[in-house]
């Protein structure tokens, strides 16, 4: 004679309040039956006879639980489940940035940014990592201002080849890993394009006095893709250059810009850029200028 028993318990998340989980579905084994936990977390099974079984949770967006339990266990108070929630991305944003300028050499990066999450909290993240091809390289990201972005700069002599150029169809993946093991994928990525020729500013350049509110032309570019273009102005203070400006999204047939306030005196440059629906950039030399 095999006694019939109750078997019963809750599902709860595994971070601290410990908040339950609603329409969490649990199954047990060997009877195969399964139900649903209410609003409080709860779950009861009847006519289970006695013996060993196993408890198999389960809810999307979590990492399933399996629990054996030996036969003629006593579970004060039922069984606990404490289940992980898998980390989240959101915006996920990969590109290539060609930087020409007159010393030293142009230099060229792989930039990768994205938003994530944890349902857990965001302090349960553990990793944030890309992967490039069958290249065995692990490229962290780096935390910025805001506690839930991230963002990855690699120049291209730390990439596979050095150069970027030969990434161009290259499977590229980001991984998000939690403090409990739990790893999701985001990809495969991959860039379209790497822009290799840059736009000419025309004036002011090589040092020209010009008034304190310039305005800055360029040569018209010409390619076969849609592109807008962005002016960048930086003042030279001590020898070290500082952004003062910055302006994106300027039309493809815009080959002027005329800068919205008065500069005080100093030296000054400037650059143009060019910028495709994927966000590849490449930015011209630098333009020089003083005002006196």
């Amino acid at each position: 004679f095999r006694r019939v028993l109750f078997r019963s318990g809750r599902v709860l998340r595994k971070m601290a309040p410990f908040s339950p989980l609603f329409l969490c579905n649990v199954y047990i084994l060997p009877e195969n039956k399964f139900t649903t936990t209410d609003e409080q977390g709860r779950f009861l099974f009847s006519g289970i006879q006695s013996g060993a079984h196993t408890f198999i949770a389960h809810k999307p967006g979590y990492d399933s639980l399996r629990v054996d339990i030996p036969a003629d266990s006593s579970l004060e108070g039922g069984l606990f489940f404490y289940m992980n929630a898998k980390p989240l991305f959101e915006n996920v944003g990969i590109y290539s940035e060609y930087i020409d300028q007159w010393w030293p050499d142009p230099v060229a990066f792989l930039n990768a940014g994205l938003i994530a999450d944890d349902p857990d909290g965001i302090n349960d993240l553990a990793e944030i990592y890309l992967t490039i091809g069958r290249d065995s390289s692990k490229y962290n990201f780096s935390a910025t201002d805001r506690p839930d972005s991230f963002s990855l700069r690699i120049d291209q002599l730390a990439l596979p080849g050095q150069n970027i150029a030969s990434l161009v169809g290259e499977i590229i993946y980001i991984h998000l890993r939690d403090s409990s093991g739990s790893t999701i994928l985001n990809g495969p990525h991959q860039l379209v394009r790497v822009l290799d020729e840059s736009p000419l500013p025309v004036s002011p350049t090589a040092l020209e006095t010009t008034a304190p509110r310039p305005t800055f032309k360029w040569q018209s570019y010409f390619a076969a893709f849609s592109f807008t273009f962005e002016i960048s102005v930086f003042h030279i203070s001590a020898g070290i250059p500082v952004r003062i400006f910055y302006r994106r999204s300027l039309p493809s047939e815009q080959t002027q810009f005329a800068f919205p306030d008065s500069l005080s005196s100093g030296t000054y440059f400037w650059t143009v850029g060019v910028r495709d629906r994927f966000q590849d950039l490449i930015r011209s030399k630098e333009a020089s200028f003083i005002v006196p």
